[in-house]
């Protein structure tokens, strides 16, 4: 299995497609078959929190897939790769700090009112 990548120009705006690929040999000859279409993004939404989301529908598709871990972790990495961007565990602990400071936040702001956290 590999990762297709295909580039799209469309309404002035260039957007990246993934589908998870297939190779193999039918009568000596190769063939390419798609397994699945793992997502799209447009270019300017790579860097934004609108990865975020491509990042959810990558998962949740892959989830639906019997992988091994590595296979897993292949697939993902080639796909960061592509994208020069965030992988999903990175969001992830992106998204935790980001919990942190608004619990902390919070918190200060109820001290600061004289409620007892």
């Amino acid at each position: 299995m590999f990762v297709r990548t295909k580039q799209v120009m469309g309404k002035g705006e260039m957007s990246m497609h993934f589908a998870l690929m297939e190779a193999r040999r039918v009568n000596g000859q190769p063939r390419q078959r798609i397994i699945m279409h793992l997502g799209s993004i447009k270019s300017s939404e790579i860097g934004t929190g609108l990865i975020r989301g491509f990042w959810n529908v990558v998962g949740w598709k892959l989830d639906r897939r019997d992988l091994s871990d590595d296979q897993r972790q292949r697939i993902v990495d080639r796909i960061g790769t592509v994208l020069g961007a965030q992988g999903p565990s990175q969001l992830v602990d992106d998204r935790k700090v980001a919990h942190d400071e608004q619990k902390n936040t919070l918190a200060a702001c109820m001290r600061a009112v004289g409620v007892v956290t």
